[in-house]
């Protein structure tokens, strides 16, 4: 199976004007991957984040966590919201907040 993250659009970022979204991504329980390896993708309201054409893909067989993160020169990483599937997963566009009033629409595909 795979996980294709199509589009992820900033609706509300934690900080005023950007975030700086990097992710951790595990699939099967496996080594985390950084994406981008390095830097980070600007991400302020209203924007979609520059993902790979095609979008962002993962393969897994049991399940996949994709965590974002806002980078924090000098500080600790700012947690804005996760995607879990597994192998009952379908496809959806899903809105993510949490307690820091960061807000992003993410649209996935599950491919068999």
């Amino acid at each position: 199976m795979q996980l294709n993250i199509t589009n992820i659009t900033c609706v509300n970022p934690a900080r005023a004007v950007k975030d700086d979204v990097f992710f951790v991504i595990q699939a099967d329980g496996g080594q985390p991957t950084r994406y981008p390896p390095q830097g980070a993708l600007p991400a302020g309201s209203g924007e979609a984040l520059k993902l790979p054409d095609g979008g962002l893909n993962v393969p897994y067989t049991y399940g996949v966590c994709v965590t974002a993160f806002n980078f924090r020169f000098l500080e600790s990483n700012q947690y804005l919201f996760n995607i879990w599937v597994d192998y009952e997963s379908s496809n959806m566009t899903e809105t993510k907040y949490n307690n820091n009033h960061a807000e992003y629409s993410i649209t996935r595909n599950i491919l068999v």
